[in-house]
């Protein structure tokens, strides 16, 4: 072993410094580091194969620790394992993990989950000439023929769009590089909308692709020219509409045309305004609203499809200074509220005659959320469940006789049995008096007398 390669291993690797002078809204910066952006730089790969070689070496005592650790991960995990079926377009879709194997294969049951699965993906064989691999967005064709899926190799979040063919079970030659892996496809089963990143790895243009035409042939419908914004598009849950969402830190904007018109016009919703968020649903008949217009906490508000501008939003639900608005999920008669009261999340539902009821459960302190509603004219909420003892369980939801119904709970391995435990949840009055929750879980049998051990874990932003 050479000298130069044993200071490798034993001390930290320095950067060399090569200040840039970087210039913005009139201000200037120096960068010394600059010149580790370039990728394919045999200088920058040679600096990070010394930074690994480092950290190798300085890791290299607790090398049996880790796999230790690994090990009891691993040991915790069903290895055979498939998630709840969820109903999208007359079809059941999920996901399955087949045990020895690394990646999902993702399958569907048309209309009960009786009948036979088809296979859609199989990662672990689409995995194979590939030292990395990832399937990212799917999105199937309004006639239930077509597969749009992103793929990821190189670990850099940059998808290939891909289609498949469900019905002949076979790959399309079209691909659509440099993407962010999603696809939204018009009403005519052959144009889709895919968004495509800046060399910075924003999201910013959209374009038009047309199944069996180039890429290079692709229409770029809108860009997002404003680089504190990033873009995207996405149907709306009936899939009369399509939208292009541009969403910054503290500003939204939205434009849309109807998904059986894919060369039209795009209209703006309303036009970006600093420091206004706001956020769409389609109900049966009207957009809903989700704006922090004069409502820090959120408000929701309805519309007409055909008057997007604010002096036409009407409010449903008002501001208020003890609860925030977090997501909106519409249905024919329902709205189901995800919202964080006392730092708390919980589903607030409301009916068609604005009867109004939150979601109980018998736990304490728990985190929940939707997943996976895509049907518009249902009184089935899915709704995922977890605490600091139970395992994710999800759950489906009746909004209108207000049960619910345990459809599956995370299998952990290892002996755990949430039994054993005990969870609280107390408030604690901060310095200027503000009431801080604090979330504990511990083992029955534990003296709280501040002679045990505690691992104690704080979050704020």
């Amino acid at each position: 072993m050479s000298n130069q390669t044993e200071k490798q291993q034993t001390a930290p690797p320095a950067a060399e410094k090569k200040p840039v002078v970087l210039s913005k809204h009139g201000d200037d910066r120096i960068d010394n580091y600059y010149w580790l952006r370039e990728r394919r730089d045999s200088s920058v790969i040679a600096y990070l194969e010394d930074e690994n070689a480092y950290t190798n070496h300085v890791m290299s005592p607790l090398a049996s620790t880790e796999d230790q650790i690994f090990e009891e991960i691993i040991g915790r995990i069903q290895p055979d394992d498939k998630s709840v079926p969820y109903l999208h377009n007359s079809y059941f879709y999920s996901r399955r993990y087949n045990a020895g194997e690394e990646h999902p294969v993702y399958i569907r049951q048309r209309k009960h989950l009786e009948a036979p699965e088809e296979i859609m993906l199989d990662a672990n064989q689409l995995a194979k000439p590939h030292d990395f691999y990832q399937i990212g967005s799917r999105s199937v064709s309004p006639n239930q023929t077509m597969l749009a899926f992103g793929e990821d190799t190189f670990s850099r979040r940059i998808y290939t769009i891909r289609f498949k063919h469900l019905l002949e079970n076979r790959m399309l030659p079209d691909e659509l590089t440099n993407t962010t892996g999603h696809a939204v496809w018009a009403a005519d089963n052959r144009t889709v909308f895919y968004t495509r990143k800046d060399e910075t790895l924003r999201p910013s243009k959209i374009f038009r692709h047309v199944l069996g035409t180039d890429q290079s042939k692709d229409v770029e419908v809108y860009e997002e020219k404003d680089d504190t914004y990033y873009t995207y598009a996405f149907k709306s849950k009936s899939a009369r509409f399509i939208f292009i969402g541009s969403f910054a830190t503290l500003s939204t904007e939205y434009r849309y045309i109807e998904a059986d018109q894919p060369n039209s016009a795009w209209k703006v919703f309303h036009q970006r305004e600093a420091k206004h968020e706001y956020y769409l649903a389609e109900a049966a008949d009207r957009f809903l609203i989700r704006t922090n217009k004069s409502a820090k906490n959120f408000r929701l508000m309805e519309t007409s499809f055909k008057q997007t501008a604010f002096r036409f939003w009407k409010e449903l639900v008002p501001h208020s200074d003890d609860v925030l608005i977090d997501d909106v999920d519409a249905f024919a008669n329902f709205i189901a509220l995800s919202i964080r009261e006392q730092a708390l999340t919980k589903i607030r539902v409301i009916s068609h005659n604005e009867e109004v009821h939150d979601i109980e459960f018998e736990e304490t302190p728990y985190s929940v959320f939707t997943t996976n509603n895509y049907e518009l004219d249902t009184h089935q909420l899915r709704i995922s469940f977890t605490s600091l003892k139970t395992p994710t369980t999800t759950y489906d939801y009746d909004m209108h006789s207000r049960t619910l119904v345990e459809l599956k709970q995370q299998t952990v391995l290892g002996g755990f049995d949430p039994s054993h435990y005990i969870t609280e949840r107390l408030m604690a009055p901060s310095r200027n008096g503000t009431q801080i929750p604090i979330s504990i879980v511990y083992r029955h049998g534990y003296q709280m007398d501040g002679t045990e051990p505690l691992l104690l874990y704080g979050y704020g932003s």
